[in-house]
């Protein structure tokens, strides 16, 4: 006997089907089910404030604030930081003070051999960079606000391990 493959997912919106056809208010309710299953398992992320050149919190055309996911900045430093074969990101984690960002704390894992000294001077100034072209230059932030430590020295490429 030959066995089909199939999709768990397209299985499961044929059984949802079904059943919504032989109860219709059962398909709203599965709909329901599944959204909050997504809502719970997403936590949310606090806004940082962007600024625009002249270092003023940036406004759209209508007045309000321009903001970015803490989320969508953490995302955004960690492919930055993913592709030098010096180093990778362990854990980044964004200091948030009234919606603005206040620090930013780096682990990194480093090669063996890799100057040290150099590579965390190197990764706070790619750090800076990004952080300016994603949030603008805020007055405020600057390098002494970027912590980097080295957590652990692997052989070969840290990205691998």
């Amino acid at each position: 006997m030959a066995v089909e493959p199939y999709d768990p997912f397209d299985r499961a919106t044929d059984v949802a089907r079904r059943e919504a056809r032989t109860t219709p208010d059962g398909w709203i309710e599965i709909v329901e089910a599944v959204r909050a299953g997504v809502r719970a398992s997403v936590a949310p992320s606090p806004p940082l404030v962007t600024f625009g050149p002249d270092g003023t919190p940036s406004r759209d055309d209508s007045g309000s604030r321009t903001l970015v996911s803490e989320r969508v900045v953490r995302t955004v430093l960690r492919r930055a930081l993913d592709k030098a074969e010096t180093h990778a990101p362990e854990d980044i984690r964004l200091v948030v003070e009234d919606g603005r960002l206040a620090a930013v704390e780096v682990d990194l894992v480093a090669a063996y051999g890799a100057p040290l000294a150099q590579v965390g001077e190197a990764v706070r100034v790619l750090l800076l960079e990004v952080l300016r072209d994603l949030l603008g230059p805020d007055p405020d932030f600057d390098a002494p606000h970027l912590g980097v430590t080295f957590t652990d020295v692997v052989v070969g490429d840290p990205r691998v391990s």
